[in-house]
């Protein structure tokens, strides 16, 4: 397995201007032997190879972060996906693994990779995208949905597995033109480019499962019954509750969710659109109780380009982080709620439940009473002892 000629000459420089746009944020270098960690930007890229040398690991981030802080809700821009295999470690040698890969992307219904690099004992394959600023969390919930999805088809049916656990948006994956130190000295070299390059709608139309078309149902309104807390929510009737919900906000709050309205019609839709077939006029509905309303083209453009096509199965505690929904506002809502809140309804509900048993007892020891039958005979009857009756008659 061979590298080009035009590869060979490659810098790491070279490597990351056509991989990763650096003009909207920074990228990390990082070497884990002495903790040393840089960023760099557009102006500073040409510098990285100033910082390195033959005798340690080197890592960097293929999106680019603001304020220099790698964590996921720091990516400020998105430039490829990425599939890590650690060939050797399964059993297989790095040639093995490559032409495997490779012969059976077609299998996977996966494109062609963009670059293919020799991290030492594996690959690391690249789908390089159009950049995409991140603007809105939703951006990068569809990233990691499409990210995710690259690696289970591949892990599906592969032989050799990619990394599930090398997925997140702010990883660090091994610079190529560089050495691979862990165990001897082995380069990390670039083995195939193609010059292939995909946007993010791309690979959302190619991979992700479309909504599936409402099925008939009973209309439902959005609100929630009594009846229905009282049972585990069914899928439905959870997207009704947490629809519910988001407009329960937006009052709370008196329309005044500056910052927030994308995130929120895109929740909201993705729920509405599980049982309602109008939800468009519902999103458009509830932007219209916002101080400050979204314009048609921006709630097409920002929220149901995402929404429309594809559900997202998401956490109470991403709604509450998202929202910033504070516990006071979670007292006021029905499904979105953290653990805290839930144990001190749950604790709350309990003490009810006992009090309403209690109170149904003593009425019926009361009763029992006034048909004549004494403390002896009602604390039997009711299985309860007696001093419990004594105390119950004296009340």
């Amino acid at each position: 397995m061979a590298a080009s000629a035009v590869l060979t000459k490659q810098t790491p420089e070279d490597f990351l201007k056509q991989i990763v746009s650096t003009r909207y944020g920074s990228i990390q270098l990082f070497c884990p032997d002495n903790k040393f960690s840089h960023w760099f930007n557009h102006e500073s890229l040409k510098l990285i190879p100033e910082y390195l040398n033959s005798e340690n690991n080197y890592y960097y981030t293929p999106n680019g972060f603001k304020n220099q802080i790698r964590s996921n809700a720091q990516v400020s821009v998105l430039n490829a996906f990425f599939a890590d295999f650690d060939a050797e470690k399964q059993g297989y040698t790095v040639d093995q693994a490559y032409y495997y890969l490779i012969k059976s992307l077609d299998d996977f219904n996966l494109p062609q990779p963009t670059a293919v690099v020799n991290s030492g004992h594996g690959l690391h394959l690249y789908w390089s995208i159009d950049t995409v600023l991140v603007n809105s969390p939703i951006v990068r919930l569809l990233w990691q949905k499409v990210e995710n999805t690259i690696i289970a088809k591949i892990n599906s049916s592969s032989d050799i597995k990619a990394d599930p656990q090398a997925t997140s948006p702010a990883q660090l994956l091994r610079l190529p033109m560089t050495n691979n130190c862990k165990r001897d000295k082995v380069p990390v070299s670039i083995v195939e480019w193609n010059h292939n390059k995909y946007s993010l709608a791309f690979f959302q139309d190619e991979l992700l499962p479309k909504r599936p078309r409402l099925k008939h149902r009973p209309k439902m309104s959005i609100t929630v019954k009594a009846k229905a807390r009282k049972t585990r929510l069914t899928k439905s009737s959870l997207d009704v509750a947490r629809a519910s919900d988001i407009e329960t906000l937006v009052q709370l709050r008196h329309g005044e969710v500056e910052g927030k309205r994308e995130l929120i019609l895109f929740l909201y839709a993705n729920h509405v659109a599980q049982f309602a077939e109008d939800y468009q006029d519902k999103v458009l509905n509830l932007n219209q109780q916002f101080k400050r309303p979204l314009t048609k083209r921006e709630i097409d453009r920002k929220v149901l380009k995402y929404a429309k096509a594809h559900y997202y199965k998401l956490k109470n505690t991403t709604f509450i982080e998202w929202l910033d929904i504070t516990t006071e506002e979670q007292h006021q809502l029905t499904t979105v709620i953290s653990l805290t809140v839930k144990r001190e309804r749950d604790k709350q509900r309990k003490h009810r439940r006992t009090a309403a048993k209690k109170q149904a007892r003593d009425t019926k020891i009361q009763a029992l009473y006034a048909e004549g039958l004494n403390k002896s005979e009602i604390a039997k009857r009711m299985h309860v002892s007696r001093p419990t009756v004594i105390k119950v008659l004296k009340s």
